[in-house]
């Protein structure tokens, strides 16, 4: 079974903590997503917004979702397969042995794999920080 490595996007977009989550819809539009990731300073998950969620919010700042559901790096695809399906969620964020995300996992991603078909992914998306004026500042991947 290929491990969620594999297949995850390593271009990962998302949302620091602390941020508007309005400012999140430009690239969740821009780079045709429909979750991003909400991260701590030190890039560990905290939260999770999605395009249903602002698209829904009657607020001006709707909040982030209170989890973010991850997976490591290391484990097989299939049990990524299944964490989705028990949790109902269609992402998973990709943490590494520490905890710091690395990349995300889409359902469509998992069914790539399940198949034996590539890992394919936007060649658009770069790793991106998102300002809290809504402007995009690429950041120095570590």
């Amino acid at each position: 079974m290929p491990l969620v490595s594999q297949y995850m996007n390593a271009h990962l977009v998302y949302l620091r903590a602390g941020d508007r989550t309005d400012i999140a819809l430009g690239p969740i539009l821009e780079f045709g997503l429909t979750s991003i990731p909400v991260l701590d300073e030190d890039h560990r998950p905290v939260g999770m917004v999605s395009l249903r969620q602002l698209a829904g919010s009657r607020e001006a700042t709707p909040h982030a979702t209170s989890d973010a559901k991850t997976v490591s790096a290391t484990e097989n695809v299939d049990i990524a397969a299944r964490l989705m399906a028990q949790e109902n969620r269609h992402h998973l964020v990709v943490v590494d042995t520490t905890g710091v995300a690395v990349g995300m996992l889409s359902s469509l991603d998992v069914l790539r794999a399940l198949v034996g078909l590539p890992p394919e992914h936007p060649v658009s998306t770069r790793r991106f920080a998102l300002q809290a004026d809504g402007d995009i500042q690429s950041e120095y991947v570590r």
